[in-house]
């Protein structure tokens, strides 16, 4: 499951991807830091990409900046394929001056969830790649070398223990269980293609989170996504209401979304943020007396920080753990399947010997 469960297209007007997004507040960050011209930087680095939307979208901002818009309007003008934090982040960038060091942060937060993900993917390959070739391994022993122990305990009539007709029942159905692994997997596969294609990254994110062994590792790098982007904003000086929305929709999971608008909507009321996530699923409802205690201190964002390096080392810890149990599992599965077919062909071959030996 790598990055598994994320979506090629965030809506029907061909929205950058997460991928994309981050490769463009890179590039504009490095321009920002370098203080060269943004528009014909970005002009100049969108000629170095193949055609896809991420060229079109930087061309598109060059165009707009060369044309005499600012970096704010420019970003507001691709609203269509520019996701609103990243344009909320932008715009709080430049209003402070801090637009490459904003960029960065971004680009730093958002690049650990997706080594998270890609970290959890490679550590499913081994048992993955394990298990498949178990499977053709027993495979050709049950349409190849299975039938000729069955031929000679037939001929010699020897009674047949419970694990060996277990074992020849198997053999005897390798091509129909294959058949249903083979179907399995199309349809598996197919439902992955379209829910790619016709689902947002929010909402398939939502679902990877309660996916059992592994959904953790979504679940804990939304939020740690969330804290550390809502940090970002807050430091940009945006109000409480649009820093939660922005930072809920660059989690990029339907959840913390969800829950991100529930405590904006409490924050306009008048609560404080520590009241609302007490009250609320958005964050662990422990956090709620760190988060006071930042406010009461005048030092939110750094707490959100502090949650989200908390939440991304647990996700990283989830990771480890869903490939460790992955890989005993397969293991533990590999050894029984292996001590049954020993077993089942073994004791009738040793009955076998001793009637002959008698």
């Amino acid at each position: 499951m790598g990055e598994m469960p994320g979506n090629n297209g965030d809506g029907p007007r061909g929205g950058l991807t997460p991928d994309e997004t981050l490769e463009l507040s890179a590039r504009m960050g490095g321009l920002a830091r370098a203080g060269l011209p943004m528009g014909s930087g970005l002009a100049a680095m969108a000629e170095e990409l193949p055609r896809g939307r991420l060229r079109s979208a930087m061309q598109s901002l060059a165009h707009a900046m060369d044309s005499g818009r600012t970096v704010s309007e420019a970003i507001e003008h691709e609203a269509n394929r520019i996701p609103p934090h990243l344009r909320g982040l932008v715009s709080a960038g430049v209003r402070s001056g801090r637009l490459g060091e904003v960029l960065d942060g971004f680009s730093r937060y958002a690049t650990t969830g997706t080594e998270l993900r890609r970290r959890l993917a490679l550590g499913l390959a081994y048992p993955a790649a394990s298990l498949l070739t178990t499977t053709l391994i027993f495979t050709f022993v049950g349409l190849a070398v299975v039938p000729q122990f069955e031929a000679i305990f037939k001929d010699f009539g020897i009674p047949l223990p419970g694990v060996t007709i277990l074992v020849l029942e198997v053999a005897r159905r390798t091509v129909d269980i294959w058949r249903t692994i083979l179907f399995l997997v199309i349809a598996t596969m197919a439902t992955v293609v379209i829910a790619r294609v016709f689902l947002p990254t929010a909402i398939l994110r939502g679902l990877a989170g309660h996916l059992p062994v592994v959904g953790g590792v979504w679940r804990w790098t939304g939020l740690a996504d969330f804290c550390h982007w809502l940090a970002l904003l807050i430091e940009q000086g945006l109000p409480m209401p649009e820093a939660l929305r922005l930072a809920g929709q660059a989690s990029q999971d339907s959840r913390v979304q969800g829950g991100a608008d529930r405590l904006a909507a409490e924050v306009e009321e008048g609560r404080s943020l520590g009241d609302a996530v007490a009250d609320g699923e958005a964050l662990p409802a422990r956090l709620a007396r760190l988060i006071r205690w930042g406010e009461k201190r005048g030092g939110l964002p750094e707490i959100l920080h502090m949650a989200g390096e908390m939440f991304a080392a647990r996700a990283a810890a989830h990771s480890s753990f869903a490939s460790a149990a992955l890989s005993v599992a397969c293991f533990i599965l590999v050894i029984i399947g292996v001590s049954l077919v020993i077993l089942g062909l073994m004791l009738p071959m040793i009955t076998l010997i001793s009637r002959l030996s008698g």
